[in-house]
Parts: structure tokens; C-alpha cells; sequence
């Protein structure tokens, strides 16, 4: 079981449309949703209530989603690929392409470490390797140090449709 946290907030389209596509990974996972809709806790929130609980469950590591991703069918897979080839890695947030700038890409994470932290921006070839960030999108879970192992926040990405 790979767990995918997913804060929602109003646009059940888009969330009904998400999560078709983690049915349809190459690897079982288990969706978090949060409802800001019905209790606003924000994005962050949100992640962290997620992340408290699959911590519950002993989970190595977390993927970390908008309503609005559209995962790729092996996006879960190489995200775990990752993960496992890097065990510092405990958080993965995929690479988001945007689909009204269809030649521009997100990095939803950055190599400064939050509250410097920016998203960055460029093409596919420019962000398509593989690379250590300090934190994911939206990813800032202070009581992680309380859990051991859990303390590990890189992130990964990987291709996902998000408009």
C-alpha cells in the first residue's frame, strides 16, 4: 500500500478525475482525502493531517497530491523506485505539467528550504532528472521528528497532468 495524501476543496470533478488515475497505477495505493470544503484547514494542514495518518500505519514513505494531478499509470511506481533507491527520501510530490502552458512544467519543491523555498518553473528536458529537493508542495510537517525515522522530507517528482 503506497499512501497518497490529497487536500480537496470544492471541485469534485477534478478530485473524481484524480483519483481515476491512481486506480489506475501500476501499484496499489491508499488515498487521504481531506475536505477543506466542509473545514477549511488549508493546504498544509491538510497534508499534515494526512501524514499523521498514515504515520499510524508504519509507512516508509508518502506521496503528497493536488485534486487536480493527473497521475501518469507508472507515475506511483518510479516515485517509489525513487524513494526506495534513496532511503532519506520520505516524501514524494510529482512534477506538474501544466496544461495551459503545455511547454512549461512545475517543480512543486525547491532546493531552498522552506520559508525560502520557491516552485520552480521550465521545460521538461530542464526539470525532467531526477534530484533531492528539500520539500515538497505544500510539505511542511514540523513533528516529524517526533516519529524516528520519519523525519526524512526529500521529495521526488515525476510527470502528472495538473491544470
Amino acid at each position: 500500500m503506497i499512501p497518497i495524501i490529497i487536500p480537496f476543496y470544492q471541485k469534485q470533478d477534478q478530485l473524481d478525475r484524480c483519483l481515476a488515475h491512481l486506480k489506475a497505477q501500476s501499484l496499489p495505493v491508499e488515498v487521504f482525502i481531506h475536505d477543506n470544503s466542509q473545514e477549511n484547514i488549508y493546504f498544509t494542514k491538510a497534508l499534515n493531517t494526512g501524514l499523521r495518518h498514515f504515520l499510524q500505519a508504519d509507512c516508509d514513505y508518502f506521496i503528497l497530491l493536488n485534486q487536480d494531478m493527473y497521475l501518469e499509470p507508472d507515475a506511483v511506481e518510479v516515485m517509489v523506485r525513487f524513494m526506495d533507491a534513496h532511503p532519506r527520501c520520505g516524501i514524494g510530490g510529482p512534477l506538474e505539467h501544466l496544461v495551459h502552458q503545455p511547454a512549461d512544467h512545475v517543480l512543486g519543491g525547491g532546493r531552498k528550504a522552506f520559508p525560502c523555498g520557491v516552485h520552480r518553473i521550465g521545460t521538461r528536458n530542464g526539470l525532467s532528472h531526477d534530484e533531492q529537493i528539500h520539500w515538497a508542495n505544500g510539505a511542511l510537517y514540523d513533528s516529524t521528528q517526533k516519529y524516528g525515522s520519519r523525519d526524512r522530507l526529500a521529495g521526488r517528482k515525476h510527470a502528472a497532468d495538473r491544470q
